[in-house]
C-alpha cells in the first residue's frame, strides 16, 4: 500500500530495507545459534554437522548480489528467492534439530526467520514499480482490463499535453499541460480503501462552474468543484468504460474548448 500511495520513492525505501534485512540474515549465520548455556554459531553447525543450514543464507546472498548486478529488474526474482529462503529456513532448522540435538527457538534463529519474511514482503512491494515489457504476457495480464484507459491517456498527447507512462502496476499513466489557457492534470492513482483503480481529472475553469453530467467512465464517480478548478474522480474495481476519443472530448468540454 505504501508503494501504491507514494510510488517510486516508497519502492526505493522498500528495496533498501529488503537488502539490509538480507545482510542481517547473512550476518546472523556467524552469531550464536545456541539456546541457554549452549554456545555454537550457525556457521560452525553448517561446516561441521549440517551444511544445508546455510542454504537459505546462500539464497539471501544471491538476492543481494542479483540486485547489485542486474539492478531494478531483479527485484521480482529477489522477492521470489526470498520467499523460498524463508520457507527453507523453517525446513532446515527442523532437520538440523535431528542432526545436532539443538533447539532453534533461540533468539538468533528466530530473528533470522522473521527478518527473512519481512525481506520477502519488502522485495515484492518494491517490484511493483518494475513494469514488464509491453509485448510480454505479464504486461497483458496486468494491464489488459485497463488497456483502453492507458490508450486514452496516451492519446492526450495529440492535445499538446505531456504524457507519462504508468509508474506502478496499479496505475494507468498521467498527463498534464495547458489546453488553450486551461490547465489540465490527469492522474490514475488508485484508491486503497476499498481497493479500486482510479482516474482523476483536474481542469482549471474561469468563473463559476455550473456542472454537467458524469461521464460514466467508472463505477463510482463524483465531482469536486473547487475555487478556479473542477475535479472529476472515478473509481472502479472493473474495467473502465471509455470509448476511443471519449477522454479527449470530455476534457475539452470541461475546459470549454471546441
Amino acid at each position: 500500500m505504501w508503494v501504491i500511495r507514494d510510488g517510486r520513492r516508497a519502492s526505493e525505501w522498500l528495496l533498501l530495507i529488503a537488502v539490509c534485512l538480507q545482510l542481517l540474515v547473512i550476518a546472523l549465520l556467524f552469531a550464536d545459534w545456541g539456546h541457554s548455556w549452549v554456545e555454537t554459531s550457525g556457521i560452525s553447525i553448517a561446516l561441521d554437522r549440517f551444511a544445508w543450514l546455510a542454504f537459505p543464507q546462500l539464497l539471501a546472498a544471491v538476492s543481494v548480489i542479483g540486485i547489485l548486478v542486474y539492478g531494478p529488474r531483479f527485484r521480482g526474482w529477489a522477492g521470489g528467492a526470498t520467499i523460498i529462503q524463508t520457507l527453507l529456513l523453517i525446513v532446515v532448522m527442523l532437520l538440523a534439530e535431528r542432526k545436532v540435538d539443538l533447539s532453534f527457538l533461540a533468539p538468533v534463529p528466530q530473528v533470522s526467520l522473521y527478518a527473512s519474511a519481512l525481506a520477502a514482503f519488502a522485495f515484492m512491494g518494491s517490484s511493483l514499480v518494475v513494469l514488464p515489457g509491453q509485448d510480454s504476457f505479464w504486461y497483458r495480464f496486468a494491464f489488459k482490463p485497463r488497456a483502453n484507459l492507458i490508450t486514452e491517456i496516451r492519446s492526450l498527447e495529440s492535445l499538446g499535453l505531456e504524457v507519462t507512462d504508468p509508474p506502478t502496476l496499479f496505475e494507468c499513466g498521467s498527463a498534464s499541460g495547458w489546453l488553450q489557457g486551461a490547465r489540465v492534470e490527469v492522474t490514475s492513482i488508485p484508491m486503497m480503501f476499498p481497493p479500486r483503480y482510479g482516474l482523476q481529472i483536474r481542469v482549471s475553469v474561469q468563473g463559476t462552474w455550473h456542472g454537467q453530467r458524469l461521464p460514466r467512465f467508472a463505477t463510482f464517480e463524483k465531482w469536486l468543484p473547487r475555487q478556479g478548478w473542477v475535479e472529476y474522480h472515478g473509481f472502479t474495481d472493473r474495467a473502465f468504460a471509455i470509448e476511443a476519443g471519449a477522454l479527449s472530448r470530455f476534457i475539452k468540454d470541461l475546459a470549454g474548448v471546441s
